[in-house]
């Protein structure tokens, strides 16, 4: 068993009575956030491997570009609703997308549910529901809903306590990633952006 899973989930409510019933599990706070998933028209940044996200939470605001080969990531702080000029992510996506514009393909609304399994009085074994209002670019939003499993120590997941959780949620594995959600040309791509002009969040 690996040390993480993605569910879709057909039972959301009933999934969040179960865990919030079950004597070793301990219901964290629950927090929510929108995503903007940028790239450009042709999914040049995608086709290469790369996920460009700007997330805004609790007031503050951050970028981050995922290399999907690697899973190693750049993390920035974003001040105005622009990638910092001249960043670390800004020259990347630049290297990268060359002078094709980059625009938003898809936003994602989403509420957090987490939930932590204990074992002997330490953390282990990370329970998340997402609750996620996704809008592609070109297509009518859609709410989707997921469960996230992950083994905080290095021992595998629990197969017993997964498949309680499975049955109860009514959970089916394998479930997308937010960016693979829908599909669609970004906006916002009227004309290439002029060498200096910094990358606008839609």
């Amino acid at each position: 068993m690996t040390g993480r899973v993605r569910y879709e989930v057909g039972a959301a409510d009933a999934l969040a009575h179960w865990l919030a019933q079950h004597p070793h599990v301990v219901m964290l706070a629950g927090t929510s956030h929108l995503d903007t998933y940028l790239d450009t028209a042709g999914g040049a940044l995608l086709a290469l491997g790369q996920v460009l996200r700007i997330r805004r939470r609790d007031g503050a605001t951050d970028a981050l570009l995922r290399d999907l080969r690697t899973d190693t990531v750049l993390m920035e702080t974003v001040t105005d609703g622009c990638l910092p000029d001249g960043g670390a992510i800004d020259a990347r996506v630049r290297a990268l997308a060359g002078r094709e514009p980059v625009g938003t393909v898809r936003t994602v609304m989403t509420r957090r549910r987490r939930f932590v399994l204990m074992a002997r009085r330490d953390w282990d074994t990370e329970i998340t529901i997402d609750s996620a209002v996704v809008t592609a670019h070109g297509m009518l939003p859609a709410r989707h809903v997921t469960c996230e499993v992950v083994a905080l120590r290095t021992r595998p997941l629990d197969p017993v306590f997964l498949d309680a959780l499975e049955r109860a949620g009514e959970l089916r594995a394998g479930a997308p990633e937010p960016w693979e959600r829908g599909a669609g040309r970004p906006e916002h791509l009227d004309a290439s952006p002029a060498s200096g002009e910094r990358t606008q969040i839609a």
